[in-house]
């Protein structure tokens, strides 16, 4: 006699950082997906999107010792660390805080699994950062690793020990190295700053840089279907991918797309001055991200009309 097959229990899923931009997302596209969630956030960059119910919370500041009985009770089969910094520019001014926030905390993590939960899964968001200016685009992951920033150094050490920790204590874990990440719910980076000053002041828009500079950006939502790809997928022996769109974008173009999005004519002006820690040109080589099934569907143009929609409908709400 055959009978029906017993359903499966939903997947138990931990994300540190789960609160901030792209945790947000990801937590709604694996509640969509049937997974129990779990978050551990400590809200000191929180999305301008809020999480949705449905989610057990852990407020905690890691690193912190709680973490390990949160694993050692929460029987989970994957754990998202996103935790940790993701802006360069405050590196500059206190690389020890930018080290502690990323190589440090990631450590905690992975010793929580060692201790409490070997058998849990772990997907790092790292950076390409860690590329510095490389003389090669688009960039392999197998490029030569020069930081120009204090950032890239910590989350390149985070890597270093996401990778160790696969090799030493038999940990199942991946990187993935985040090019320019832009979506609905980012309060900071080039995209949302060209909106917010020309919100300001349409006319006139005045931009860092020379306009040439050029970066490869993926949205989020691209950014969420790399992550479960890579956690569903992977080798899991500590190795990283490049998630990006396999794409260069320059700044100019990128403000182009922007007024246009908007229906403004503004008078550009170009600084011709780089921030400190960042790097002219970023192109992401995505051959070893696309050999598990990844493929971008997000364009920048509609991107942006995405943002802009957004950025719109939030200042509604915030006036």
């Amino acid at each position: 006699m055959s009978g029906a097959r017993a359903p499966q229990p939903p997947s138990r899923i931990l994300v540190t950082g789960g609160a901030g931009f792209i945790g947000t997302h990801l937590v709604r596209r694996l509640l969509a997906d049937g997974a129990d969630v779990t978050v551990v956030d400590d809200l000191s960059s929180p999305s301008a999107q809020p999480l949705p119910p449905g989610v057990t919370w852990h407020r905690i500041r890691l690193p912190d010792p709680r973490l390990r009985a949160v694993v050692a009770v929460g029987g989970f089969d994957r754990l998202y660390h996103l935790a940790g910094a993701s802006y360069v520019p405050p590196s500059i001014d206190n690389p020890a805080g930018d080290l502690g926030n990323n190589a440090e905390v990631t450590l905690d993590v992975l010793e929580a699994v060692r201790r409490a939960s070997p058998a849990t899964t772990v997907v790092y968001t790292s950076s390409a950062a860690v590329y510095g200016s490389p003389t090669v685009l688009p960039i392999p992951e197998d490029t030569p690793i020069i930081p120009v920033s204090p950032y890239g150094v910590s989350k390149y050490a985070a890597e270093q020990y996401v990778s160790l920790y696969a090799r030493l204590h038999g940990l199942r874990t991946a990187s993935l190295r985040l090019f320019s990440v832009f979506g609905p719910g980012q309060r900071k980076q080039v995209v949302y700053d060209l909106l917010a000053k020309l919100a300001a002041d349409p006319s006139r828009l005045e931009v860092i840089g020379a306009g040439t500079e050029m970066r490869d950006f993926v949205f989020v939502d691209d950014v969420v279907t790399a992550a479960t790809t890579v956690m569903a997928r992977g080798r899991l022996e500590g190795e990283v991918y490049n998630v990006a769109s396999g794409s260069g974008v320059t700044i100019r173009d990128l403000v182009g797309h922007v007024v246009t999005v908007l229906g403004l004519s503004p008078r550009v002006h170009y600084t011709g001055e780089v921030r400190p820690g960042d790097a002219l040109h970023w192109v992401g080589d995505i051959a070893r991200l696309r050999a598990l099934g990844f493929a971008p569907a997000v364009a920048v143009e509609d991107g942006v009309r995405r943002i802009a929609e957004w950025f719109a409908a939030d200042a509604q709400v915030s006036a």
